[in-house]
């Protein structure tokens, strides 16, 4: 194995890891040791090693992690000697799909399709996957987690139920996160983490009245954060609308109209500045050098050649033909 591979990932930075991009014959020694023994603290045993395939996106939090993973079948154990290490902290896991499974001292646990689950990093354990599969993980603090619900404890696992409201919200809100990345700002960085606590809480003790009252500020942005993924994902359909961004996520179409006032901006005016954003970035994008400003304009969503050409200069004080020639003269 190759010597000095280390994984310190700095406040609001990335870090990406993939088996593709090692050499064969180290792939599964730099995986074991390098995310599974001192980044996971785990011991990973493939089902078939000789063709050990994984990777792994991370970003730090400021008192968690969130990562994103896609691994061949395999085990993923936290022996009791791990168990052991003193770290109180909690992962919350889940997967899209169904196959895979818990092993503890005296159970096994087979979660459905979509089903959460939250580990106790102080008991021992195994994760089993049974075939290649995606998860998202949220890594956090212990006594932030518990600061949301004692009765959380030390239990080697909860589990979430996939028709969980607030699982749905902590998984878009994820996604939103993984694909856009975690604020650099700190005290937005700060007040993610702890909406991510409040959700998670939530989605694994959700008869508690009083969590419920205190998770309802974070189940606003994770709404909030769903409904805005949504958008940027349509925002190149010129008949993109709030009926149908509500339909999507499984709200009504007034709590989305809503969710934007709270927020201090209507829905029509968020997608336009989106889709001239989207439209600007076009323009000065060399790649896109080729391409005709209307052809730009009804990629970025809009249907008219007009509409767009206004919008553009009231927003940069400049046409996109303008914009064009400065950078391109």
């Amino acid at each position: 194995m190759k010597r000095g591979w280390t994984l310190k990932i700095e406040q609001g930075a990335r870090f990406h890891f993939c088996t593709d991009d090692l050499p064969a014959k180290d792939r599964l020694a730099i995986w074991r040791e390098v995310i599974g023994r001192r980044y996971m603290q785990l011991e990973i045993e493939p089902h078939e090693p000789n063709s050990m395939w994984a990777r792994i996106d991370v970003q730090r939090l400021p008192s968690g992690e969130i990562s994103s993973a896609h691994s061949n079948p395999a085990r993923y154990r936290r022996t009791r000697k791990l168990a052991n290490d003193g770290n109180g902290d909690f992962s919350f896991m889940w997967m899209k799909q169904a196959g895979y499974r818990l092993i503890n001292d005296d159970s096994e646990t087979t979660f459905a399709e979509g089903d959460g689950v939250l580990l106790f990093h102080g008991a021992p354990g195994t994760c089993e996957l049974q075939s290649r599969v995606r998860w998202n993980t949220v890594r956090l603090d212990g006594a932030l987690l518990r600061s949301r619900s004692r009765s959380i404890g030390e239990r080697p696992f909860h589990r979430a139920d996939s028709r969980s409201g607030a699982l749905h919200l902590l998984t878009a809100y994820i996604a939103a996160l993984v694909a856009g990345g975690v604020p650099s700002d700190p005290a937005l960085a700060y007040r993610v983490n702890e909406h991510i606590a409040d959700l998670i809480a939530a989605a694994v003790q959700p008869n508690d009245d009083n969590r419920e009252r205190a998770a309802a500020g974070a189940v606003q942005v994770a709404r909030f954060a769903a409904v805005t993924a949504d958008i940027l994902a349509h925002l190149s359909d010129p008949e993109l609308s709030a009926k149908q961004v509500a339909q999507r996520v499984g709200l009504s179409e007034r709590s989305v109209y809503l969710l934007f006032e709270r927020n201090g901006v209507s829905f029509v005016a968020f997608v336009t500045e989106e889709r001239l954003q989207r439209a600007r970035a076009m323009l000065v994008d060399p790649a896109c050098r080729m391409l005709r400003i209307g052809d730009i304009a009804f990629a970025a969503g809009f249907s008219d050649l007009t509409t767009f050409n206004r919008s553009f200069r009231r927003l940069f004080g400049r046409t996109p033909s303008d914009l064009r020639r400065e950078i391109d003269p």
